[in-house]
């Protein structure tokens, strides 16, 4: 574990959103475009994602003690939050289409397992219903683990997207393969961190759907989490990315990518 990730280190980290000069306005900008994006789908989010692509960015160079950056450049907020949504999509192919070819396979065997048995064919009714459920079973244990592995890569490789402001970085496996060997103790802890941080989240958010009036006051609940959730994650990847560079041998730096 690195030194960064002592006590000292931790509260720096879960201070950083809230600290800074002029905080509490970028902060309520960054709150309007999460909840912009439950009224305008995605294109809010993509200005959210691309102030996190900064605050990343200021980590990875070591100019966090700046405070949280100021609102403005909005095309490259946008071409950042654009990098942030494909490398997402690209992320997500595989295990949602194994959950698809899972999921249909089922719809379409039960039905015919069902008309198979009405006919009196219970052992063809068997097979089918057996069938459905194993490849249902097999495609959803391959997809969460697809999933896992992607959360893991994902990390550095699209902090190395957005470090060098290029889509293409994203595929430069060997430039982000050897940020990750260098520190991956620094991003399991990365990913222990914001996971807990996230089911906290959740667990808070949750509580606003016991009554009535909490439940209309969901949506702001969640929408005043996920800046903070965001900015966090991202100052931490970020410094993560910046200490693997440090630790990398001398001489191999990592490639620059072409826009």
């Amino acid at each position: 574990m690195n030194a960064s990730f002592s006590t000292a280190g931790l509260k720096t980290l879960f201070r950083y959103p809230l600290q800074g000069r002029e905080w509490g306005r970028k902060m309520l900008y960054l709150a309007l475009f999460w909840l912009g994006g439950f009224i305008i789908p995605v294109v809010p989010w993509l200005f959210a994602w691309g102030y996190s692509a900064e605050v990343l960015r200021r980590s990875a160079a070591g100019r966090s003690e700046d405070g949280l950056p100021e609102w403005g450049d909005w095309s490259r907020l946008l071409m950042d939050g654009l990098r942030i949504f494909g490398a997402g999509v690209i992320a997500s192919i595989l295990p949602v289409g194994l959950m698809i070819v899972g999921m249909t396979y089922y719809v379409l065997v039960v039905p015919l397992g069902t008309m198979l048995a009405q006919r009196g064919n219970e052992m063809q009714f068997l097979f089918m219903m057996l069938s459905g459920m194993f490849v249902l079973f097999l495609t959803t244990a391959f997809s969460m683990l697809l999933s896992i592995a992607a959360g893991l890569v994902s990390g550095p490789a699209i902090t190395h997207m957005l470090v060098k402001e290029s889509f293409g970085a994203l595929f430069q496996v060997n430039a982000w393969w050897r940020v990750l060997r260098a520190n991956l103790g620094g991003y399991l802890v990365a990913l222990f961190l914001i996971g807990g941080l996230y089911y906290a989240m959740v667990l808070v958010s949750s509580l606003a759907l016991y009554t009535i009036v909490l439940a209309c006051l969901f949506p702001l609940v969640l929408v005043a989490l996920m800046p903070y959730m965001s900015l966090f994650a991202a100052r931490l990847f970020g410094q993560v990315y910046r200490e693997a560079e440090v630790e990398m041998p001398a001489g191999s730096p990592l490639p620059d990518a072409a826009i």
